[in-house]
């Protein structure tokens, strides 16, 4: 990957904050303004990237798998920090990222914010906005439950398919985030453990099926290993994150256990468990940007050694 030194052996550790929509309604639920402010929201961004660089320097001066030994660098563990950004807010942030040359992957999103279905967020100018951007890896948002609306479904493979063809040719890798959401009838307590391990497997199946071999699968946490390991022989291949969702630490940090020990899974995707409660803080004006970026590069550490620690051989 350009700018960043990706093993295909060790895992990968990425930090999501392409959020855009969701943090709009975010910032004006913790802060009482009536909008979004677009440079707060920049400014956010940046926080959250020094927060993954001082985790990565912390790392570094740390020995031993307790302390990671250095994600961002030729290390014994093979791991790789990425920072998962959007170019509508996030471009100081890549840049920041970039400036500090630890060897971040940079990830930026292809898909148009909280819709139903994929869509491109430039429409069909999306290709000379990822190359303006210069990514790593480019990363697809879709919301897909096979048992819901077909034509919707349809048209969310046509457009990933799309997406992948012209990655393909400019030689960058898919990351693939696949959300299973219930339908209304099967909105039910217990979902996600009886009903979405077997609809993201039927869902990986078929966008599968439609041509797409993603080189990531960003996927949602599951029951057990045993599921995890499934959703991994699914992709026939594919890298396999878990992602947080914005759940609370303990829930995530079972997941990323859980994950760390199935075969095929390559390490994990979180965003707002690790920087919503310290960022809301720095935005409200209860806490410094110091105490802020410490705190981001703590939660981040956390879950990398849960991962590391329950790691399968």
């Amino acid at each position: 990957m350009k700018g960043s030194r990706v093993t295909e052996e060790g895992p990968t550790f990425v930090l999501a904050i392409d959020h855009r929509n969701s943090l709009r309604h975010w910032y004006t639920a913790i802060t009482g303004a009536d909008e979004a402010d677009p440079a707060a929201l920049r400014a956010a961004k940046v926080v959250v990237a020094e927060g993954l660089l001082a985790a990565l320097a912390e790392s570094a001066e740390s020995a031993g798998l307790g302390g990671l030994g250095g994600l961002g660098g030729d290390t014994a563990l093979g791991g790789t920090a990425a920072l998962l950004v959007d170019e509508e807010y996030g471009q100081d942030a890549i840049a920041a990222i970039r400036a500090a040359g630890q060897g971040v992957a940079i990830v930026v999103p292809a898909e148009r914010s909280g819709q139903p279905e994929f869509s491109f967020e430039h429409g069909g100018q999306f290709g000379a906005h990822i190359a303006a951007a210069g990514p790593d890896v480019v990363k697809a948002l879709v919301r897909y439950n096979p048992s819901g609306d077909q034509e919707r479904n349809a048209r969310s493979r046509a457009g990933l398919v799309e997406l992948a063809r012209w990655l393909d040719h400019h030689g960058l890798p898919l990351m693939l985030e696949l959300l299973v959401p219930p339908e209304p009838a099967q909105a039910a307590p217990g979902f996600d453990e009886t009903e979405r391990p077997g609809l993201t497997l039927l869902a990986i199946r078929e966008l599968r099926e439609a041509g797409l071999s993603p080189a990531y699968w960003k996927v949602e946490g599951q029951p057990s290993t045993e599921a995890f390991a499934g959703l991994a022989r699914a992709t026939d291949g594919g890298r396999c994150l878990v992602l947080g969702r914005g759940e609370d630490a303990a829930a995530v940090g079972r997941w990323v256990a859980m994950a760390a020990a199935a075969e095929g899974f390559s390490g994990f995707a979180v965003g707002r468990t690790i920087w919503a409660g310290a960022l809301g803080g720095w935005l409200a004006g209860r806490t410094d940007r110091h105490a802020t970026v410490a705190a981001i590069a703590r939660n981040y550490l956390h879950f990398t050694r849960i991962y590391l620690k329950n790691r399968r051989a």
